[in-house]
């Protein structure tokens, strides 16, 4: 809660929510004081500069990353970045399946 009353819109994450359990999950990022530091728009397609195409490759690396995570549609704007990421598994899972083995 740290940041709350210092940006725009209040924290929205439910705090009864396990946030690593399997599902899709919209994520927006935004840049400090949205400036416009990812690259420009011109004529409606978005151009990227070079900390956007870095921005843009590391997102894509992720799932060599972490075998847990996929990938789904995402957008690079000037000053944030909309992803959707989907979660294979859960902790809860991978305890139940590590408790089968021991079985």
């Amino acid at each position: 809660m740290l940041y709350i009353k210092t940006h725009r819109i209040e924290y929205v994450r439910l705090p009864e929510y396990d946030y690593s359990n399997c599902a899709w999950y919209y994520v927006t990022i935004n840049i400090n004081q949205h400036k416009t530091l990812l690259g420009v728009v011109k004529s409606n397609t978005m151009f990227l500069n070079a900390l956007g195409e870095i921005v843009r490759s590391e997102w894509v690396s992720i799932p060599q990353i972490r075998a847990n995570v996929g990938l789904d549609e995402y957008v690079v704007t000037p000053n944030h970045m909309h992803k959707i990421i989907f979660i294979e598994g859960s902790k809860s899972s991978q305890i139940n399946e590590y408790i089968e083995t021991l079985i």
